[in-house]
């Protein structure tokens, strides 16, 4: 019975049965579970090397941990050979230093009767790291499982559906669709962070044919954007309709190197389920979902907002001693949701430092926790905060909604919406009380934000715009 070896052990993630172990387990320990409430039929994760997208990869497989499937299927896009369809090895197992899966036999079976591009392509596989990289996580969240290994050569869309239509044909309860692929490949930091916002806007509105025309047209966006539609579509096709982006980040941020021209890798995971309220499932659709899952409750009460402000402190103070990030630890289950947020320092009442997520890609009091630290002593407009200064400064904190495109500037509520602005290679944001503070009208915050982004002051007129919502409290 033929044994499809590990390609990648010791390179892209270790070798070692020990060492493989305790990365996985770390990793799994520093992603929260969303505690998400349906049944999880798909996930959409990175494939470089465990050290750079290992813990956003965990973000997603932290959801399905001890939970139970008889079967996987795993899609990665084929990096070393072309060919006009998809390679899945027909039987046997699939090895790594966790031991060895079993394929799942009937159910390829089954998908060769349905697909007549699909076949088993040796050279595509034996040394492919797009799958292989997903297997050890599978392992150690699952147990036993059997898999479906898939590399796609062909991304064209006739392929995608058809796939993506016999996936869902053969999918119940029992079986996970996972899309393994990488974001943006560049030498452009500022390329790296606009495409990686443009797909994970297109894939968290579970817009799967719009991200794939994008991909192609306007190329770039993923590695393997083949496979993250055909899971969307998949998923779709069993009513799977609501999508939660669990992790975003680049490889140039994981490991604090963004020099100009240095080589980057964008990356992002996500989890998409079958939401059941009450005990029943339901069929909405995915926005709604997920403005519940990123926005939670509008106003957070006076306990939970001391609560990150006292943490903001303690990480500026840290940073301003010159001593290690502090944890961040809360009991309010809100403080522990995914949201975008801003730490703004001032003082006497002047800007000192202002820096955050835009996206909700970590759990708030963690965001909180890190910008806090990084407007002290990394926004490149001011001098590392001193100690001498604490006394002097107050914090405030602006906890973000979703970002909503829009094409007219009517929508834009002076006070109650910030901007975020991306044209090309330039992008910037200005927080809704920016402009309040200082008496603009919408077209003077559409120029500052223009402005913000390195552009000049008209070029809101041929960009891409978004507003969004801001719950801002900060120190007395």
């Amino acid at each position: 019975m033929f044994t499809r070896e590990p390609a990648v052990a010791g390179k892209f993630y270790p070798y070692n049965l020990r060492e493989l172990k305790i990365d996985i387990r770390k990793f799994l320990d520093n992603a929260d579970d969303l505690a998400i409430k349906g049944k999880i039929r798909g996930l959409i994760c990175p494939h470089a090397g465990y050290s750079f997208s290992g813990q956003t990869a965990a973000h997603a497989y932290r959801q399905i941990e001890e939970k139970t499937y008889k079967t996987v299927v795993v899609i990665g896009p084929s990096h070393h050979a072309y060919f006009n369809g998809v390679s899945i090895q027909p039987e046997g197992y699939f090895r790594t230093p966790l031991g060895s899966v079993e394929i799942d036999k009937e159910f390829i079976e089954h998908l060769y009767k349905k697909l007549d591009f699909a076949g088993y392509v040796e050279e595509a596989d034996t040394v492919e790291h797009s799958v292989e990289v997903e297997i050890p996580f599978l392992q150690y969240v699952l147990g036993e499982f059997k898999l479906v290994p898939i590399v796609m050569g062909n991304q064209s869309m006739n392929i995608v559906s058809e796939l993506a239509s016999a996936l869902a044909s053969l999918s119940d309860d029992d079986v996970l669709l996972v899309a393994s692929s990488d974001l943006y490949h560049g030498n452009d930091y500022t390329e790296c962070k606009r495409k990686v916002n443009t797909a994970v806007e297109l894939i968290g509105d579970f817009d799967a044919e719009g991200f794939h025309r994008a991909a192609t047209e306007g190329g770039n966006l993923a590695c393997g954007y083949g496979p993250i539609t055909t899971v969307m579509l998949a998923c779709k096709g069993v009513e799977a309709n609501h999508i939660v982006m669990t992790g975003v980040t680049n490889s140039s941020d994981v490991t604090g190197t963004s020099a100009p021209g240095r080589y980057v890798v964008g990356y992002s995971s996500f989890v998409i389920y079958k939401a059941i309220e009450g005990g029943k499932e339901t069929q909405k659709g995915s926005a709604e979902v997920k403005t519940k899952k990123q926005e939670g409750r509008s106003v957070l009460t006076k306990e939970e907002r001391e609560t990150l402000l006292a943490i903001a402190r303690r990480s500026i103070e840290n940073a301003a001693k010159g001593q290690s990030l502090p944890r961040a630890k809360t009991e309010f289950p809100v403080l522990k949701e995914m949201k975008g947020a801003f730490v703004t320092i001032e003082k006497n009442g002047r800007l000192r430092g202002c820096i955050g997520y835009i996206y909700p890609i970590k759990p708030l009091c963690e965001t909180i926790n890190e910008m806090a630290r990084q407007a002290a002593i990394a926004d490149p407009r001011f001098p590392p905060l001193k100690e001498n200064e604490l006394d002097d400064i107050k914090i405030e904190i602006s906890v973000l909604s979703p970002l909503k495109r829009i094409k007219d500037i009517e929508e834009i509520e002076v006070g109650k919406h910030g901007l975020y602005i991306v044209k090309g290679h330039f992008s910037g944001l200005l927080l809704p009380q920016v402009a309040t503070n200082y008496g603009w009208d919408i077209e003077t915050f559409l120029e500052e934000v223009s402005m913000k982004a390195g552009l000049p002051p008209y070029a809101w007129k041929n960009a891409e715009l978004y507003i969004f919502e801001a719950e801002v409290f900060g120190e007395e």
